[in-house]
């Protein structure tokens, strides 16, 4: 069963990227929330989300990017990377700040 995890009233909105039908929004706390529909980062069943929610797989994120099939979040150390949306488990990629970004 999913539960939703809205943006808390005590949080601020760092940054904001919108890809193609999803949105990411990431706190200055360090916490991403997604919108929008396709494999948003919340378990196969919910690929529609019209009201942001949290993606608890993440945490000490510091900086957010979208385009349109594609979602980055970098945490300092590593960057974590999906080709068709955000964050769908099947297609990570954990890539280290000096190795070299992986070919798709």
């Amino acid at each position: 069963m999913h539960i939703p995890h809205p943006i808390l009233q005590t949080e601020t909105i760092a940054s904001v990227a919108a890809g193609g039908t999803f949105g990411l929004l990431l706190t200055e706390s360090g916490k991403v929330y997604t919108c929008g529909t396709g494999a948003l980062g919340l378990g196969r069943e919910k690929t529609q989300v019209l009201m942001p929610e949290h993606i608890t797989t993440l945490s000490g994120i510091r900086k957010i990017a979208a385009s349109a099939h594609h979602a980055a979040a970098i945490d300092g150390e590593y960057m974590l990377t999906s080709p068709i949306g955000p964050w769908d488990p099947c297609v990570h990629f954990l890539t280290h700040p000096s190795a070299p970004f992986p070919a798709i």
